[in-house]
């Protein structure tokens, strides 16, 4: 079972994860509780993305692809995704030829090397982590990661979030590590997976704090309460 079929008859759950990373191989799979996006959290920030076929979404960090192809397959976007280690591009290239997911595309390269300009849809699941270092383990060695290049790689995000059109969308799931430029608003924020799932729209003459400081701010939540 492939596609659009498999996703319909998965409930949202671990166990619908465990289903849809049996595509990866094992070390693939291994990094998914920690580094790939769940199901759950996939299929909505995708729905809060996408407004029409027209929605060019730019996953920031994009792994084994795995959001990229669960929201090339429940919406009307086009999915493209910028990954740093080649050997995850061609683990999502081949993913997304076995669902069938055809409105994908899986970049080799780093953040500073697209144009953002061609993107109006924006998904960052804490993309910038493993520079970090801590408790969130890396993926594996093969990068020389720094807290400065975190640093400027956030710094590069907030720059490129800044310059976006009026109308841009953002979905953040564990924040990106900066603040979200003047003009970002945040209008959907929904208890998923271990986290929050924030959608941001780029409004006129808006400014928001970042998610540390929204004390007094109303969120609407996923069964239609709102909270402060």
């Amino acid at each position: 079972m492939t596609g659009c079929a498999l996703l319909s008859s998965l409930a949202p759950g671990v166990d619908a994860d465990i289903a849809f990373d049996g595509v990866y191989p094992d070390w693939v799979r291994r990094c998914s509780r920690r580094h790939w996006t769940p199901m759950e959290v996939a299929q909505r920030a995708a729905e809060l993305l996408v407004t029409d076929d027209n929605t060019r979404v730019l996953d920031v960090g994009s792994g084994a692809g795995k959001f990229c192809i669960i929201g090339a397959l429940t919406t009307r976007g086009v999915f493209s995704g910028i990954e740093q280690r080649q050997a995850l591009v061609e683990v999502a290239r081949t993913a997304a030829n076995h669902f069938g997911a055809r409105r994908t595309n899986f970049i080799h390269g780093d953040i500073t090397s697209i144009d953002w300009r061609e993107f109006n849809a924006f998904y960052l699941f804490n993309p910038f982590s493993e520079d970090g270092g801590g408790a969130f383990e890396a993926i594996d060695q093969t990068i020389a990661f720094s807290p400065a290049r975190q640093q400027r790689y956030i710094r590069f995000t907030w720059a490129r979030l800044e310059a976006a059109p009026l109308g841009t969308r953002v979905v953040t799931y564990h924040g990106y590590g900066g603040s979200m430029p003047a003009g970002f608003r945040c209008i959907r924020c929904e208890p998923k997976g271990s986290d929050f799932v924030e959608l941001w729209v780029k409004e006129p003459s808006v400014s928001w704090g970042p998610p540390s400081s929204r004390a007094g701010q109303t969120f609407t939540f996923a069964n239609g309460s709102s909270a402060a």
